[in-house]
């Protein structure tokens, strides 16, 4: 009786400690997966990055299609960025501003700036993880313990501003898997919202299959795989695989990121 009654009174002792024992809050994971890639402060002290990308496409249909760009990140706050697309085509952002040109000519259409950083934030977002949790507006909330890919992860909402990306289809919750033993992101997915489902069905999933050392420490993905899910989480047959060659530029470059005619004026000031 005195072997049970002590059982109990342990068992009471340690419930409360197993109630606070929960998951960390959204604050701690975020820290941990920074730190897990070498840490933001050095992320921040490479500068410019260029990226260089290379996709290869298997659409549901079948139909197969490849592309490549070159990316260029401010690593310091990644409110600068620019996509360099084929076609003589440039997608960047100085800041708040975003802008556009095909062949040079500037796009002056209303719309152009905020569409420049939906997509460049819809191209840029997933290859920058865990970094890109960082940018303006984005918050996590509600992680919850479970498995990924056989492994036991930290599943967390991921949650963004209006007009983040230029997609109705990504505009919605994705949910984050951070490994529990060691902080490591494994993968990001999301389903579209209710309202686009009717026009578009598919969600998205991915997965870092390779990453590679920048500077001393800092780990970037350098192979990164779409799969497209159903709304149960199946996979569809969509599949691209991302993959990046990346260079340090270090200091920063106005003429990669700033709009061209505040480029202009500002070179005609210094003659």
């Amino acid at each position: 009786m005195k072997f049970v009654t002590a059982i109990l009174t342990l068992a009471l002792l340690a419930g409360p400690a197993a109630v606070q024992a929960g998951p960390p809050d959204p604050e701690a994971i975020l820290a941990g997966a920074l730190e897990a890639a070498g840490g933001l402060e050095a992320f921040r002290q490479l500068g410019v990055i260029e990226i260089a990308l290379s996709q290869e496409e298997t659409l549901s249909s079948g139909k197969q299609r490849s592309s490549q760009a070159t990316a260029y990140v401010d690593a310091r706050s990644l409110n600068d960025l620019r996509l360099d697309l084929p076609g003589e085509i440039v997608v960047a952002r100085n800041r708040d501003l975003g802008w556009a040109t095909r062949n040079g000519e500037i796009d002056d259409r209303p719309q152009t700036g905020r569409m420049a950083k939906g997509t460049l934030n819809q191209r840029l977002f997933p290859i920058l993880l865990p970094f890109s949790l960082t940018m303006d507006g984005v918050t996590l909330s509600d992680p919850v313990e479970t498995n990924f890919e056989g492994e036991a992860v930290w599943r967390v909402a991921v949650n963004f501003p209006e007009h983040f990306f230029v997609a109705p289809s990504m505009t919605t919750t994705w949910y984050l898997h951070v490994r529990r033993s060691d902080h490591q992101v494994l993968g990001i997915e999301f389903l579209p919202p209710p309202e686009v489902r009717q026009v578009r069905s598919e969600g998205v999933r991915y997965r870092t299959l390779k990453r590679a050392t920048l500077g001393s420490s800092i780990q970037l993905p350098v192979q990164l795989l779409l799969d497209g899910i159903d709304l149960n989480g199946a996979p569809t047959g969509h599949v691209r695989v991302t993959k990046m060659r990346l260079t340090i530029r270090g200091l920063y470059e106005p003429a990669l990121f700033l709009h061209p005619m505040q480029l202009e004026e500002i070179e005609g000031s210094m003659d």
